[in-house]
């Protein structure tokens, strides 16, 4: 992950550097997959969706960094979901989560795969649909969790699996 604070690099919240700008974000992505692809390591993106203040507009931020992330070399782009679990600042919107996907009731649902949060701005199936477009534009695929290698997914891609 590009998150360890020993590699100096960006985590999504910024827990490790001070990043204030959109700008500085991007550089240092930028500069993160520039430093991966020197050591000749292949790389994939995962991007998180489905916050309970998810709207079309950041949906669309999410369509352009993961194509900013295509550009700067990522192998593809990944979106999963968010999971409001017990001790995570979002687990104060679990009231969102509708019965027949809560955990008590459908642990089928928590995988990475599948949103189980209702957006406030939409509906969880919305957001589904809007994920699987946006994949097929950034991946032209739709959206998939990575199994065990990232060979095994670009190669399902190329198979149109």
């Amino acid at each position: 992950p590009m998150e360890h604070p020993s590699a100096n690099i960006m985590h999504a919240e910024h827990k490790y550097l001070n990043l204030h700008t959109q700008r500085e974000v991007k550089d240092t992505f930028a500069n993160s997959c520039k430093l991966l692809k020197g050591l000749g390591i292949d790389f994939y993106v995962a991007m998180m969706v489905g916050f309970a203040q998810e709207t079309n507009d950041t949906l669309n931020l999410v369509r352009e960094y993961g194509r900013f992330a295509l550009d700067q070399g990522a192998e593809f782009v990944t979106f999963f979901y968010l999971k409001p679990f017990p001790g995570t600042p979002d687990f104060r919107h679990y009231h969102n989560v509708p019965s027949e996907r809560r955990f008590e009731n459908a642990p089928e649902y928590w995988g990475l795969g599948t949103p189980v949060l209702k957006p406030d701005a939409m509906t969880i199936e919305q957001l589904q649909d809007k994920v699987e477009e946006i994949s097929l534009e950034v991946n032209g695929r739709t959206n998939r969790i990575p199994g065990s290698t990232s060979a095994q997914y670009r190669n399902s891609a190329k198979d149109g699996v």
